[in-house]
């Protein structure tokens, strides 16, 4: 093989928008295909893979730091084959390396630096690693010696990484060890939600992990517990409004922290990727198109559940966010760089002087009233923009404490937010990733549809339609799915993620018009050509390995989860039917819990000759064709009548 070929870095003709970012390293850097393996192995050389994505700040350091420095790439060039990897393009070399990065060294990050004696046999990793060695921290070069020895003299020896499977429903598996069988089936009429035995599992775990001071769980860094939060709140729609206290006490700390402090982006709107501190004060600054997705959906179904217009208010700020920074042609893009000219967070920074100038004496006494703002800042000398009065009511002070939140409190006038908005754009503006990820574009359609049902945007509504048709024009063609696309160019690598997000989409759509029974059946086969004997894959392509697919659901809902929510909601939406399922495990696998209460018959199932009008049906109800309306919940059956009033009515900005 031509070694010519090889001995330059390629990244030149990369479609990822995150392999052109190292495209001018003197590193030769080469994407992950077959010949680049084959290469390696002719030439006796470790592989060394480097994982990483748009966005990521410290990746930027990295490369700025180590892949550009002459020395570190004339070692990498003379002794490896170096690979470069978006992990928002393959998940499942992405996948692969984390495990084997967390199982051997007890966490994981980006940068993910993976050293392989061949695709399937690693035997080193690092995240993060400066140039020169610090404060026990070794360098990059340093460890590339230590990397060299150990491959010499033992790589002979490393084994194939195998990761572990995940059974399909029919088989143990996570959250196998939980009650399986909801006390819906088993004891028709009035009973507690609180005395099911998997949701008291659940709160359980939650209890314990709790932070009853700042919200959340866990310290830091603290990201938003999404599928969480999305388990926790459809469980309290399906209790009584009297025993919902149990469910409050953990979600409104947790919202009401997340939406006041430097986590929530207080102009714009929208929400920062996690939190560096335990009060959710300094973010990562980076905007993810999955967190605007999720917390779309748990904002807006919090305000309708609670009562809350402060979070029907965050949620049209999310909405704004998505539609002024992430739309285009369409389509969302996957996110918004931490960094603004080689500096993290510096677009969203104030100093005292500057909002003095552009707000006036007058307003900047009353944004000193509503943030918490000082002439020597919060961040690097400066001011993120962080509410003073964090907590209605205090976390944890009770179920309800933040009840109608809002009124009587000093407010952000519009004004003075377009003021401050518009003096922001101005300055020079974070790169966007332009990756299109077929999984969280449907993702995000499925919340656009919850702010329709939920606050009557019909505008949400319309714009999943165009979504979910754009995504099968251009990224589902001739039977296969595409997992991305960026300016055009399609990734026709093949992932469940996508294919199960995609048909969880139109399961939602579906309740809407009733008119997509071809395509369900199409996804629903799609999305079960993923599944084997031994458990879901996560894909099926030719130049790796087929990788098991992962239960844990976060930051986004993992594959499996997707698939057993599709299916389950596929089978109720078009028939009525339940295909029961495992719940997942609490903290780890909340998204198949909340696929579980549907598929279990806690939440209203509605049948009836045409789609009733949301505000008619109790919140978060599934809507199915029947030919005499009827609806059913926690095993009880009866004749549909159209309230006096409706359960809930929009929220007018």
């Amino acid at each position: 093989m031509d070694d010519s070929k090889f001995h330059r870095n390629n990244l030149d003709r990369a479609s990822s928008p995150y392999l052109r970012q190292h495209a001018d390293n003197p590193v030769w850097w080469q994407e992950w295909r077959p010949e680049v393996l084959r290469y390696a192995e002719e030439r006796g050389k470790p592989l060394f893979v480097s994982i990483g994505y748009a966005t990521c700040h410290w990746c930027h350091v990295m490369a700025s730091e180590v892949f550009s420095d002459p020395a570190a790439a004339a070692a990498l060039n003379e002794s490896f084959v170096s690979i470069k990897v978006d992990r928002q393009e393959r998940p499942d070399i992405d996948l692969f390396a984390m495990d084997f990065l967390v199982r051997n060294y007890g966490q994981g990050g980006w940068p993910l630096n993976i050293f392989l004696v061949s695709a399937a046999k690693p035997f080193a990793a690092a995240t993060y690693l400066p140039l020169e060695s610090t404060r026990g921290r070794p360098g990059f070069t340093d460890y590339l010696g230590q990397v060299l020895e150990f491959h010499r003299e033992r790589g002979a020896m490393v084994p194939v990484h195998e990761l572990p499977r995940l059974s399909t429903t029919s088989e143990t598996g996570p959250g196998s060890h939980a009650p399986q069988a909801s006390a819906a089936f088993r004891s028709p009429g009035r009973w507690s939600v609180l005395e099911d035995p998997v949701i008291a599992l659940h709160l359980e775990a939650y209890r314990g992990a709790f932070d009853k001071e700042w919200g959340g769980f866990g310290t830091s860094p603290k990201f938003p517990p999404h599928s969480s939060l999305l388990f926790l709140l459809h469980a309290a729609a399906a209790a009584e409004p009297s025993e919902r206290a149990a469910f409050r006490l953990i979600i409104e700390p947790t919202l009401d922290a997340m939406r006041s402090g430097g986590l929530h982006d207080h102009l714009q709107g929208g929400f920062f990727r996690y939190s560096t501190d335990r009060g959710w004060i300094i973010p990562h600054f980076e905007k993810m198109l999955y967190d605007q997705s999720q917390l779309l959906w748990i904002y807006a179904l919090a305000a309708r559940l609670f009562d809350r217009s402060d979070y029907a208010e965050t949620t049209r700020g999310v909405l704004r966010c998505l539609r002024e920074s992430f739309s285009e042609k369409g389509f969302f893009i996957a996110g918004l760089d931490a960094d603004t000219d080689h500096h993290e967070g510096a677009t969203y920074l104030w100093s005292m002087e500057r909002i003095r100038a552009v707000a006036g004496p007058e307003e900047t006494a009353r944004l000193r009233e509503l943030f918490d703002l000082s002439e020597g800042g919060n961040f690097e000398g400066m001011n993120h923009l962080v509410l003073k009065r964090r907590f209605p009511g205090g976390a944890g002070a009770g179920a309800g404490a933040g009840a109608g939140a809002g009124a009587g409190e000093p407010a952000l006038s519009e004004a003075t937010r377009e003021l401050l908005l518009a003096d922001r754009r101005s300055r020079s503006q974070p790169a966007r990733d332009g990756l299109v990820v077929t999984a969280w574009n449907a993702l995000a359609g499925i919340s656009l549809i919850q702010a329709w049902r939920l606050l009557g945007d019909r505008q949400a509504l319309e714009e999943a339609v165009l979504l979910f048709d754009r995504l099968l024009e251009f990224h589902y063609i001739g039977g296969v799915l595409s997992h991305s696309s960026f300016d055009g160019t399609r990734n026709e690598t093949s992932y469940l993620e996508d294919a199960a997000a995609l048909l969880l989409f139109a399961t939602f759509l579906h309740e809407e018009d009733r008119s997509r029974l071809d395509i369900l059946a199409e996804l629903e086969a799609l999305v079960l050509s993923f599944r084997t004997a031994d458990g879901w894959l996560e894909s099926r392509n030719g130049d790796f390995l087929a990788i098991p697919a992962s239960g844990f659901d976060s930051p986004q809902p993992s594959g499996s989860s997707l698939a057993e929510a599709a299916l389950s909601r596929a089978g109720l939406v078009v028939s009525g039917s339940f295909r029961p399922h495992l719940p997942g495990d609490p903290l780890l696998g909340d998204f198949r819990s909340w696929s579980w209460l549907h598929a279990s018959g806690l939440l209203p199932s509605v049948g009836a000759p045409e789609t009733l009008p949301w505000d008619s049906l109790p919140i978060a109800s599934i809507q199915y064709p029947a030919a005499v309306a009827g609806i059913c919940r926690r095993g009880r059956c009866e004749p549909y009548r159209e309230p006096r009033e409706p359960y809930h009515k929009p929220y007018r900005a």
